[in-house]
């Protein structure tokens, strides 16, 4: 495992628990205090950046991926190995789950 890999795991594993904070504090009968609704804020917008950083993950391995990609093809010049090479990429994105 990477850098980069155990960086989206442990970032997903926190942004998990601040989804399940927020669903925690919204279940909650009754009339909310402010102090309530400012908490439930204050967790979604830290939620939210802990999804602009795993796109910046995803992002940032594509981009990795893309550039071993094209590295490799340097010398060989056949539309097929070019095509085998972005075939290549595709499939290790999909295998990393990224789009």
């Amino acid at each position: 495992m990477d850098s980069d890999d155990a960086q989206y795991d442990a970032t997903n594993a926190h942004l998990d628990r601040f989804v399940d904070a927020i669903a925690n504090l919204e279940s909650r009968g009754g009339q909310r205090s402010q102090l309530e609704q400012l908490e439930i804020e204050a967790l979604r917008a830290q939620a939210d950046d802990l999804r602009d950083e795993l796109t910046a993950v995803r992002l940032r391995v594509t981009a990795n991926l893309t550039a071993r990609g094209r590295s490799g093809l340097i010398g060989l010049g056949s539309s097929a190995s070019e095509q085998n090479a972005r075939d290549s990429d595709a499939m290790l994105a999909d295998g990393f789950g990224l789009d």
